[in-house]
């Protein structure tokens, strides 16, 4: 079987997997729950004009926004649909199961334009496509579904800017972090690894640039989130609020030193 061919039979099979658990176990159109339940009231409100909330008009910074983000850019074309942000979420998943082939390519140096190709990136493709951790977020309302995509983003484009530092390859990378950390600010620290890889795997004279390049542009993208928190709080919230502190401690080592400061001037 050649490489297309076998690409497409692991999608599919991926796809036929979260139809079938979706169907039996959860159920088309069923509602959100438990934590699934706020971000979708909040992807439904900003789909309707009533701002970033739980309740409309009434705006806030408890979680990041491309979560809610994502569910309202489906309920602007579908309508208040739960069966469409449940086939979303499948679509993202196949989309990242072939995102992660072709990074597996790159990790490995394959070309996929030649005909002899290593198995490794099969592998990581039916593993991702059939493991029932990420078959179960497929069906809820869980931001995982677009972190996974997002953070998987900015490693093909790292890798990318390892085989062809170009300036388009950094920003592409700096940009899909900013996306991961509006989504789940998890890897805000990993701006803290970005000049150790650079150290690590480019001349010395272009590790500030690349390192800087990527910053800057993972910035970029988070700035008006920080911009918006300013304007609408009138206080420093880089992703989200100190609403659900232990949450903040454990993923944003940014949001942690400001709790901190501001607990000590308390």
């Amino acid at each position: 079987m050649n490489k297309k061919r076998s690409l497409l039979l692991i999608l599919l099979i991926g796809l036929l997997i979260r139809v079938l658990y979706i169907y039996f176990f959860i159920g088309f159109n069923a509602p959100p729950e438990s934590h699934g339940y706020w971000l979708e009231k909040v992807g439904y409100n900003l789909s309707q004009g009533e701002g970033f909330g739980s309740q409309p008009d009434i705006p806030t910074a408890k979680k990041p926004p491309m979560y809610p983000a994502f569910l309202a850019l489906i309920y602007l074309f579908a309508g208040h649909n739960f069966a469409a942000a449940q086939l979303g979420h499948i679509l993202l998943a196949l989309l990242t199961c072939f995102i992660t082939f072709r990074a597996s390519e790159k990790l490995l140096h394959d070309s996929s334009k030649s005909d002899s190709f290593s198995l490794f990136p099969f592998f990581s493709l039916l593993f991702l496509a059939t493991i029932p951790t990420y078959i179960y977020v497929s069906g809820w309302f869980l931001t995982e579904n677009l972190c996974v995509l997002f953070s998987l983003l900015t490693i093909f484009f790292l890798l990318k800017t390892e085989s062809k530092p170009s300036f388009s390859n950094q920003i592409l990378s700096g940009i899909f972090l900013g996306l991961t950390n509006l989504t789940r600010p998890n890897f805000i620290s990993f701006l803290l690894i970005i000049p150790v890889w650079a150290f690590l795997r480019f001349p010395r004279k272009d590790v500030f640039k690349i390192f800087m390049t990527i910053t800057i542009s993972s910035l970029f993208i988070i700035s008006p989130w920080m911009i918006r928190n300013w304007n609408v709080f009138h206080g420093f919230i880089p992703i989200r609020s100190e609403e659900h502190t232990s949450e903040l401690q454990s993923h944003s080592f940014i949001s942690y030193a400001v709790f901190c400061l501001k607990k000590k001037k308390k």
